[in-house]
């Protein structure tokens, strides 16, 4: 949470301080432009869960969660692609003045939209899942970046890290999904 709040702040006044005006402009446009694209290519996942939706409303179960896994799997592999897309713009454009607040700039511009469109969705009274895939994305960012800062990892070994991690995310949320699906249906709520 400090991060998220303070993370931006803090690295674009250092920003600001070091001239690197590029990268202000760059993270607070995608921060406002963002959302509309990444909405958009959120579609083909929206496009496949509805049906699952309907089919578990109907009861049956063994069509529509595989459908479910396929769209998580697609906003998944979304999110992990933006926020690696993010942070290797970023990073590939850092030197030794600007390389700590870039990573933190990064962070900002990565996870901020995820994060914006998440509080949409929860004052629509949407389910929270999302919730679970951004506090994965945002631990896989921070291990990155440490691992950038501490190791001589490689932009693909970064990658591998980002996305196991998101893995790990998908099957918790999976997995807590269908503990709760069966806890409803214990309790005749389905």
């Amino acid at each position: 949470m400090i991060l998220n709040m303070l993370g931006g702040i803090v690295s674009g006044i250092w920003l600001a301080v070091l001239g690197d005006w590029w990268a202000i402009g760059y993270g607070v446009a995608g921060l406002f432009l963002s959302h509309f694209f990444l909405a958009t290519l959120l579609m083909p996942g929206m496009l496949i869960s509805v049906p699952a939706m309907i089919l578990l409303d109907k009861g049956k179960t063994l069509l529509g969660v595989p459908l479910i896994l396929l769209g998580n799997i697609y906003t998944v592999a979304i999110m992990s692609g933006w926020c690696l897309g993010i942070f290797i713009f970023f990073m590939t454009r850092a030197d030794s003045d600007n390389y700590i607040p870039l990573l933190l700039w990064s962070y900002g511009a990565a996870l901020g939209p995820w994060i914006y469109m998440a509080q949409k969705e929860q004052q629509s009274g949407a389910s929270g899942g999302e919730v679970i895939s951004i506090f994965f994305a945002e631990v896989a960012y921070i291990i990155i970046a440490l691992m950038i800062v501490f190791t001589r990892a490689n932009l693909f070994g970064l990658g591998i890290v980002f996305i196991g991690i998101m893995g790990i995310g998908l099957l918790f949320q999976f997995g807590t999904a269908f503990a709760m699906a069966r806890e409803q249906k214990r309790m005749g709520l389905l």
